[in-house]
């Protein structure tokens, strides 16, 4: 499994749980842990796919100084 393919899933577990979270009644702590979950699988799918485009660029980089 790629990097790209990871962030994405990672990406669309947290849209799953957000919405799980939000369709819940607000009452329990779970309906808030999964709202919160959520977010935070949205923010590591983003930014491991941030990661993974700086990865290439510096690959790039490297490969065209060294080749």
């Amino acid at each position: 499994m790629t990097l790209k393919s990871a962030s994405a899933i990672t990406f669309i577990i947290g849209i799953f749980l957000v919405i799980t979270g939000w369709v819940r009644s607000w009452g329990s702590e779970t309906d808030v842990a999964f709202y919160i979950g959520g977010v935070l699988f949205i923010v590591i799918g983003e930014m491991a796919e941030l990661i993974n485009e700086r990865l290439k660029e510096i690959e790039k980089e490297l490969n065209s100084r060294y080749y």
